[in-house]
């Protein structure tokens, strides 16, 4: 797992936080196709709880509640409150944010998107259960690792956008887990804008939805693997438009009488 892991962030360039999920995936899939070419069948499975939505609710409010609170209390105390320098990072697994924050800044961040997947789950009015808050609680611990607020929102937009119109309700388990796991890709938020985000957020969202028949279940981390797949085909196209971009540059330059004229000026890196 450690080596293929490792050479597998080079591939997204370590955009995707979960690189082990996507590893895993890779693995799972070798290992059901053969058994698969052997005769062996793979059953999918939902096994979900139900009927603990208030002792859940209570748990996660009060855990973010309780991150923030201490967080904010000790970094002030301290003068070391400095969110600005989370809200700038990166987002890539590379750099570790409670090293170069502090643990009280990084405190402060994690309860913050504790709040905000618990709004987010409270407007679709779904009921917690194990993998939501599974999904939420892996959330709030890679939010150590580049996930905040401001990146998590364009991911979130795009999300609800493939919700809208996709043929699965936004109150199921796996949609509302996709959703969640999305904010593995904050990075792209940071280096692409909130466009980037977007299209990554709605373009997971399909992914995951119907990548498990590869893997046949085997792989519990299917948005991990799915975040990795849209990240690899993802990336390039961004970076493609982005050099486009920056290569071609239109500018007005008024004109004698007042009048302006739009010209074109290529420019090339060197």
């Amino acid at each position: 797992m450690v080596p293929l892991a490792l050479h597998f962030q080079a591939l997204f360039k370590k955009v995707s936080i979960y690189s082990a999920g996507f590893t895993s995936g890779m693995l799972c899939t070798m290992v059901a196709g053969i058994c698969r070419m052997f005769g062996f069948d793979i059953e999918l499975r939902a096994i979900v709880s139900k009927g603990s939505n208030l002792p859940l609710v209570i748990m996660m409010v009060s855990l973010s509640l309780l991150m923030i609170g201490y967080g904010l209390a000790m970094a002030v105390k301290r003068k070391r409150l400095n969110m600005r320098a989370i809200w700038s990072h990166s987002g890539k697994i590379e750099y570790d944010i409670l090293r170069e924050s502090g643990v009280y800044n990084t405190m402060i961040n994690m309860g913050l998107m504790g709040l905000l997947l618990m709004s987010y789950v409270s407007m679709l009015g779904v009921n917690l259960n194990g993998p939501i808050a599974g999904a939420m609680f892996c959330v709030i611990g890679f939010s150590a690792c580049g996930a905040h607020v401001f990146n998590a929102l364009p991911l979130f937009a795009g999300v609800l956008l493939a919700n809208t119109m996709n043929i699965y309700a936004m109150t199921e388990t796996v949609t509302v887990t996709a959703a969640i796991f999305a904010m593995m890709l904050c990075a792209v938020t940071n280096a692409y804008g909130w466009k980037g985000g977007m299209i990554v957020g709605f373009i997971h969202t399909s992914m995951v939805l119907n990548i498990d028949v590869l893997h046949g279940g085997l792989n519990l981390y299917n948005n991990g693997f799915s975040g990795g797949l849209v990240a690899m085909m993802i990336i390039p196209l961004l970076d493609f438009f982005s050099q486009i971009a920056d290569t071609s540059i239109f500018k007005r330059k008024k004109q004698s009488g007042g009048k302006e004229k739009v010209t074109y000026q290529a420019t090339s890196k060197e």
